[in-house]
């Protein structure tokens, strides 16, 4: 008669096998080496990062929504000069909001300088906060004295600032194992640049025409078409840019 062999350790399923799709996930699968080891070695210097990458994103979409709501509200309580004060409310309430949303992004960056050094991010995000800091001095400045050229030192500081906090979320990315996001960031940075160019020459344009002395006129079709693509690249690299930070902040696990 024929026993049965009780079964082996080989027969049994590994409910544990990487093929199987109904294995629980395990820790190699919740999250990159590079952000488990960010939750033992460096937990509360990237809880603040996440925590500054949220202010940042609110003080972007809070800008967004007031640059896209303002026309709106302008027709809508301008139309026809039946609501004056209300307007005129709006209005000064507007600029108000934008500085505060602005100050929130500012906060936002400070926090992210508290980045480990080992990610080698620290100091671009220093830089980034560094330089907003004389683009607001400069601009002030330029409010108070009345130099123009201040305002430009200010826009290009601010440029410079936000080149610098770009790179710093490239690197943030890297060092917690996210090549995807770093790649966004990188994609975001070079619409963001090449829109940039294809704005210049009419930006050039219109300071010229309004300089002393200038007669103005028209400007060409071919700028007035470059400038329109600028445009829409420079609304489409800002939302590249707060989608990458999003993916990062999510992607900071503690």
């Amino acid at each position: 008669m024929l026993r049965k062999s009780p079964p082996t350790a080989a027969t049994e399923p590994d409910v544990s096998d990487e093929a199987n799709p109904y294995a629980s996930p395990s820790a190699t699968d919740v999250a990159p080496p590079g952000e488990r080891a960010l939750a033992t070695e460096f937990p509360s210097e990237m809880r603040r990062v996440r925590t500054g990458l949220s202010l940042v994103y609110y003080g972007i979409c809070g800008i967004l929504l007031l640059a896209l709501g303002m026309p709106v509200v302008a027709v809508v309580l301008g139309g026809g000069g039946s609501q004056p004060e209300a307007l005129g409310v709006v209005m000064t309430a507007m600029p108000l909001l934008m500085l505060g949303f602005a100050v929130l992004m500012f906060v936002g960056e400070v926090m992210c300088t508290f980045v480990p050094r080992e990610s080698g991010a620290k100091g671009l995000a220093l830089a980034a906060v560094g330089l907003q800091v004389v683009n607001w001095l400069a601009t002030l400045g330029g409010l108070l004295v009345g130099i123009a050229l201040t305002g430009v030192v200010g826009g290009l500081a601010s440029l410079a600032s936000l080149i610098c906090f770009v790179l710093f979320l490239r690197q943030t990315s890297l060092y917690i194992g996210r090549e995807d996001v770093a790649r966004r960031a990188v994609r975001a940075l070079v619409v963001g640049l090449v829109s940039l160019a294809l704005l210049a020459p009419m930006v050039v344009l219109g300071a010229t025409v309004v300089s002393p002395g200038a007669t103005g006129g028209d400007p060409p079709l071919a700028l007035s078409f470059m400038a329109g693509v600028g445009g829409l690249g420079m609304l489409a690299a800002f939302l590249m840019y707060a989608n990458t930070i999003t993916y990062l902040r999510k992607a900071i696990t503690l």
